[in-house]
This record gives C-alpha cells, structure tokens and sequence, in this order.
C-alpha cells in the first residue's frame, strides 16, 4: 500500500497543496491555495474520498485563513482511497487534485515494542526458548551476519561482459 504514496504525485500541483492525514475512517484534509493573486474570496472546495467500492464520501472544507482550507471525517472506508480536491463552478463542479490515500496499519503493527507472549508461545510450539542478552544467543550457538562479500568485481565483471555483447550484436547485425 504504501507503494501507492511513493509512485503518486506529491508536489503542489496547479498552485495548490494538499494534504491528506487518516487514521482509520477519520480523515483530516488540509488544502493551501496559493494562486497568487487570485482571490480566494467566495471560493468553496470539498474532498471527495472514494474507495475501491466506488461509495463517494464528500466532504466539505471550511476556510481556516486567508488561503488555507481544512476538513475532518469520519467514515467507514477502507483499503485505499482515491481523495480528490473539487471546486465549485458555474453550477457544477470542477477537479483539482487527487491523491490515493492508503489504509493505515493496524495499531497491532504500529507497536514498537516486541510481543513477549507471542515469542514465547511461537518458541514452546517449535521447541526453542527465548534468550535474554547477546551473549547468551551467542553461547548457545547463535550466529548474526555469516559472511559479508564484496559483490563490486562481480557487477563490474557482468556489466563489462553486457557490454561487450551488444557490441558483438550490433556488429553482427544481431541487434
């Protein structure tokens, strides 16, 4: 999911900069318009958050400055949400900017802290134990990194031998 963040634009696009927090099914939008010198008087934008399931959640945002606009929500959406920044217009409505917004985890994977139950329960199935320090793993036979191999000859060595077979191709006509 997070891949989808890292792909989708993020700079402000058309002088606008959007950002989308979630927690769950609470959004938090907040919307800088920096059209200068545009007036932002009379302007109204709303968020439309629409998941995979196509049920269109539409939220308004009210003006918390001069060109700054915010807006909260909370819904029942899930997986990944396409939330995008609409304007109001001669009647209708116009797009702005868009956004995918994915789930956040669950506050089970968000712990930082490691679960000792489930470590001890997984090492009483599969006949282990849990050791308390370094030393200790160590003493019973532990290893960390095994090997650590240089690999830049290896690369070096592949990059200079595709090299040298397009060159073979390209003279043959092969390629």
């Amino acid at each position: 999911m997070r891949l989808l963040q890292y792909t989708h634009r993020s700079e402000p696009i058309d002088h606008y900069a959007l950002t989308v927090h979630r927690e769950g099914g609470a959004f938090e939008i907040r919307v800088a318009d920096n059209s200068f010198p545009e007036s932002t008087e009379g302007r109204t934008f709303a968020m439309r958050l629409t998941p995979l399931s196509g049920t269109t959640v539409e939220v308004p945002l009210e003006r918390t400055g001069v060109r700054s606009y915010r807006g909260e929500a909370e819904t029942d959406l899930e997986g990944v949400v396409s939330a995008v920044l609409v304007e109001a217009f001669r009647g209708g409505v116009r797009p702005i900017i868009s956004r995918y917004v994915p789930d956040a985890y669950a506050r089970e994977f968000r712990e930082l802290t490691p679960r000792l139950d489930k470590l001890e329960q997984i090492a009483r199935i599969t006949g282990g134990r849990l050791v308390d320090n370094l030393e200790e793993f160590r003493a019973a036979g532990g290893t960390g990194v095994r090997d650590e191999r240089d690999l830049t000859w290896w690369l070096l060595a592949l990059v200079l031998v595709l090299f040298l077979t397009e060159l073979v191709g390209r003279a043959l006509g092969r390629l």
